[in-house]
């Protein structure tokens, strides 16, 4: 909130849009990391792993790749929060729950975008699930080839931060460090642009998110804004008045922000 008040956030654009989201998403796992070093072990994987999962990953795409066809729906699952089993099968709380209610009224497309690939639930739950581990990885490796060779010409074309500098100062006063930006910001981008291609092969009439608050959600947000298509983040937990990315937002500008969904499926009264 002091980082907010002391900065006019209307300004905070990168390529047309407002980026403050994400710059305050990446405050947040930046301040983490100071005080819980180790809160990320749990998505660490060796090498080996993560060769094996890529490899599997193409097959399992090619088994259900994206497809040019019209859809009611596209539902963005993140299955790897949760693994319950009911009769001795995956049952993705939200996702399934959704489907089991919808699916009889309108057509609906999941794609799942789970960070972590658990290789031993994938193989039970095929289905007509795009998973897009395989084709994201790939995004990523683009992504770093750019970045390690430093394509000065690409890395300079697309505009850096408005506002930067009164950004990472404030962002100091208040936390003592400062965050990388552009770099980031890049590969946002360059994601939106990414799934933007995904949903125009489904010319959906609405997406659905079960968080909002991470790179790929908040790309999709983004690519929904350029498409005019309304983007649902459907409640995944208890928001309450210390959930950083569902409370405080006390200085909003006047256009909103197209990184955020652009209406919240509560759960009820409360939450709302």
């Amino acid at each position: 909130n002091s980082v907010e008040k002391s900065i006019d956030l209307s300004k905070i654009n990168f390529k047309g849009f407002n980026s403050w989201p994400f710059i305050r998403l990446s405050v947040l796992h930046k301040w983490l990391s100071t005080i819980k070093p180790n809160n990320q072990d749990f998505l660490r994987q060796s090498f080996y792993e993560k060769l094996k999962n890529f490899i599997l990953s193409i097959f399992i795409y090619k088994k259900n790749p994206i497809k040019k066809t019209n859809i009611d729906i596209i539902y963005f699952s993140r299955s790897d929060w949760f693994k319950h089993k009911i009769d001795g099968k995956l049952f993705i709380k939200w996702s399934d729950s959704f489907n089991y209610f919808f699916n009889k009224k309108y057509k609906i497309k999941n794609i799942e975008i789970g960070e972590k690939f658990f290789l031993d639930q994938r193989l039970i739950k095929l289905d007509d699930i795009t998973y897009l581990h395989f084709k994201l990885i790939l995004q990523l490796i683009k992504y770093k080839l750019k970045k390690f060779s430093r394509n000065l010409i690409y890395f300079q074309k697309i505009s850096s931060l408005d506002n930067e500098y009164e950004v990472q100062e404030n962002i100091y006063k208040v936390f003592g460090f400062k965050i990388e930006i552009n770099d980031k910001l890049i590969k946002l981008y360059e994601l939106s642009i990414f799934f933007e291609k995904i949903i125009k092969n489904y010319n959906p009439k609405i997406v659905f998110l079960e968080c909002f608050y991470y790179e790929y959600a908040m790309a999709i947000s983004l690519a929904c804004h350029r498409q005019g298509i309304k983007c649902v983040d459907l409640q995944h937990g208890a928001p309450n008045d210390y959930q950083i990315m569902y409370s405080r937002w006390d200085n909003i500008p006047s256009k909103g922000y197209e990184l955020i969904p652009d209406t919240f499926w509560m759960w009820g009264k409360e939450p709302k």
